[in-house]
Protein backbone atom coordinates (compact mmCIF):
# COMPACT_ATOMS: atom_id res chain seq x y z
CA UNK A 1 0.00 0.00 0.00
CA UNK A 2 2.95 2.37 0.53
CA UNK A 3 4.17 4.26 2.99
CA UNK A 4 1.98 3.78 6.31
CA UNK A 5 -0.15 7.16 7.77
CA UNK A 6 1.08 7.72 11.35
CA UNK A 7 -1.79 8.81 13.53
CA UNK A 8 -2.39 11.17 16.37
CA UNK A 9 -5.32 10.16 17.50
CA UNK A 10 -7.49 11.64 20.49
CA UNK A 11 -10.58 11.33 21.88
CA UNK A 12 -12.91 13.48 19.78
CA UNK A 13 -16.54 14.65 19.16
CA UNK A 14 -17.52 13.53 15.36
CA UNK A 15 -20.51 16.39 15.59
CA UNK A 16 -18.10 18.92 17.00
CA UNK A 17 -15.40 17.77 14.45
CA UNK A 18 -17.89 18.04 11.21
CA UNK A 19 -19.09 21.50 12.31
CA UNK A 20 -16.12 22.95 12.30
CA UNK A 21 -14.83 20.99 8.92
CA UNK A 22 -17.74 21.76 7.04
CA UNK A 23 -17.85 25.47 8.19
CA UNK A 24 -14.75 25.83 6.59
CA UNK A 25 -15.26 24.01 3.41
CA UNK A 26 -17.97 26.07 3.01
CA UNK A 27 -16.35 29.15 3.59
CA UNK A 28 -13.61 27.83 0.75
CA UNK A 29 -16.24 26.70 -1.92
CA UNK A 30 -16.14 29.07 -4.98
CA UNK A 31 -19.26 27.48 -6.55
CA UNK A 32 -22.38 29.02 -5.31
CA UNK A 33 -24.24 26.41 -6.82
CA UNK A 34 -23.13 23.57 -4.30
CA UNK A 35 -25.05 23.11 -1.23
CA UNK A 36 -23.47 21.22 1.36
CA UNK A 37 -25.69 20.05 4.24
CA UNK A 38 -24.73 18.23 7.42
CA UNK A 39 -27.38 16.36 8.98
CA UNK A 40 -26.96 15.29 12.74
CA UNK A 41 -28.96 11.89 14.00
CA UNK A 42 -26.24 10.24 16.57
CA UNK A 43 -26.65 10.27 20.15
CA UNK A 44 -23.41 9.11 20.86
CA UNK A 45 -20.38 10.55 18.85
CA UNK A 46 -17.24 10.28 20.79
CA UNK A 47 -14.76 8.65 18.31
CA UNK A 48 -10.87 8.18 18.46
CA UNK A 49 -9.73 10.57 15.36
CA UNK A 50 -5.93 12.00 14.19
CA UNK A 51 -8.50 15.39 13.29
CA UNK A 52 -6.40 16.53 10.78
CA UNK A 53 -6.18 13.02 8.30
CA UNK A 54 -9.86 13.24 9.12
CA UNK A 55 -10.32 16.67 7.80
CA UNK A 56 -8.22 15.58 4.81
CA UNK A 57 -10.10 12.48 4.22
CA UNK A 58 -13.49 14.19 4.45
CA UNK A 59 -12.57 17.46 1.95
CA UNK A 60 -11.24 14.51 -0.51
CA UNK A 61 -14.89 12.61 -0.41
CA UNK A 62 -16.73 15.62 -0.97
CA UNK A 63 -14.30 17.65 -3.55
CA UNK A 64 -15.14 14.61 -5.68
CA UNK A 65 -18.90 14.78 -5.07
CA UNK A 66 -18.27 18.27 -6.30
CA UNK A 67 -16.23 17.68 -9.67
CA UNK A 68 -18.09 14.62 -11.25
CA UNK A 69 -21.56 16.35 -10.66
CA UNK A 70 -23.31 18.10 -13.43
CA UNK A 71 -26.39 18.63 -11.47
CA UNK A 72 -27.97 22.30 -10.70
CA UNK A 73 -27.61 22.65 -7.76
CA UNK A 74 -24.69 20.43 -6.93
CA UNK A 75 -26.21 19.10 -3.15
CA UNK A 76 -23.43 17.02 -0.76
CA UNK A 77 -25.34 15.69 2.03
CA UNK A 78 -23.01 14.54 5.34
CA UNK A 79 -25.04 13.12 8.10
CA UNK A 80 -24.31 10.93 11.20
CA UNK A 81 -26.06 8.21 12.86
CA UNK A 82 -24.92 5.74 15.82
CA UNK A 83 -26.00 2.18 16.71
CA UNK A 84 -24.97 -0.12 19.58
CA UNK A 85 -20.95 0.51 18.81
CA UNK A 86 -20.37 2.31 15.78
CA UNK A 87 -21.03 5.66 14.48
CA UNK A 88 -21.78 6.06 10.93
CA UNK A 89 -20.64 8.84 8.78
CA UNK A 90 -22.36 9.15 5.21
CA UNK A 91 -21.39 11.59 2.56
CA UNK A 92 -23.67 11.67 -0.42
CA UNK A 93 -23.91 13.74 -3.48
CA UNK A 94 -26.00 14.07 -6.67
CA UNK A 95 -23.19 13.54 -9.12
CA UNK A 96 -23.18 11.05 -11.75
CA UNK A 97 -22.68 8.05 -10.45
CA UNK A 98 -20.22 5.33 -10.93
CA UNK A 99 -20.45 2.02 -12.48
CA UNK A 100 -19.65 -1.11 -10.34
CA UNK A 101 -16.17 -1.31 -12.27
CA UNK A 102 -15.74 2.04 -11.04
CA UNK A 103 -16.53 1.86 -7.15
CA UNK A 104 -14.33 -1.17 -7.23
CA UNK A 105 -11.18 1.29 -8.69
CA UNK A 106 -11.97 4.49 -7.48
CA UNK A 107 -9.47 3.95 -4.28
CA UNK A 108 -6.65 2.63 -6.80
CA UNK A 109 -3.58 5.54 -6.98
CA UNK A 110 -3.64 7.52 -10.03
CA UNK A 111 -7.38 6.51 -11.16
CA UNK A 112 -9.68 8.80 -12.81
CA UNK A 113 -12.72 8.03 -14.42
CA UNK A 114 -12.24 7.14 -17.45
CA UNK A 115 -13.95 10.02 -20.68
CA UNK A 116 -15.45 12.11 -18.06
CA UNK A 117 -14.75 15.91 -18.61
CA UNK A 118 -10.90 15.49 -17.92
CA UNK A 119 -9.95 18.80 -19.57
CA UNK A 120 -12.23 20.32 -16.80
CA UNK A 121 -11.90 18.30 -13.87
CA UNK A 122 -8.45 18.93 -12.18
CA UNK A 123 -6.52 16.28 -10.45
CA UNK A 124 -4.17 13.55 -10.84
CA UNK A 125 -6.21 10.79 -9.14
CA UNK A 126 -4.78 10.37 -5.53
CA UNK A 127 -7.21 12.27 -3.42
CA UNK A 128 -9.53 8.85 -3.21
CA UNK A 129 -6.20 6.79 -2.71
CA UNK A 130 -5.38 9.04 -0.04
CA UNK A 131 -8.51 9.14 1.86
CA UNK A 132 -8.57 5.34 2.01
CA UNK A 133 -5.42 5.27 3.39
CA UNK A 134 -6.85 7.00 5.98
CA UNK A 135 -9.54 4.81 6.48
CA UNK A 136 -7.00 1.80 6.56
CA UNK A 137 -4.67 4.01 9.20
CA UNK A 138 -7.56 4.47 11.44
CA UNK A 139 -8.94 0.60 11.00
CA UNK A 140 -12.48 2.36 9.83
CA UNK A 141 -14.44 -0.19 7.04
CA UNK A 142 -16.03 1.47 3.82
CA UNK A 143 -18.77 1.33 1.81
CA UNK A 144 -19.79 2.58 -1.50
CA UNK A 145 -23.07 2.89 -3.07
CA UNK A 146 -23.66 4.47 -6.56
CA UNK A 147 -24.96 3.95 -9.53
CA UNK A 148 -24.89 5.80 -13.09
CA UNK A 149 -26.40 9.09 -13.23
CA UNK A 150 -28.15 8.57 -9.67
CA UNK A 151 -24.89 10.07 -7.25
CA UNK A 152 -23.03 8.36 -4.84
CA UNK A 153 -23.00 7.52 -1.13
CA UNK A 154 -19.61 6.49 0.99
CA UNK A 155 -20.68 5.04 4.59
CA UNK A 156 -17.81 5.13 7.03
CA UNK A 157 -18.26 2.62 9.81
CA UNK A 158 -16.31 4.43 12.80
CA UNK A 159 -16.51 2.06 16.31
CA UNK A 160 -17.29 4.44 19.72
CA UNK A 161 -14.69 5.56 21.64
CA UNK A 162 -15.32 4.12 25.13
Amino acid sequence: MGRVVQLNRTPCSLNDLLEDVLLDYRLNISDSAVQLTYERHALRDIILVDKFYFTTMLQNIIDNGIKYNDSQPKTITVSITDDEDQVLLRVKDNGIGMSEETTKRIFDKFYRVANWKKNTVQGLGLGLHYAKQCLDAHNWKVQIKSRPEEGSEFIIFIPLYK
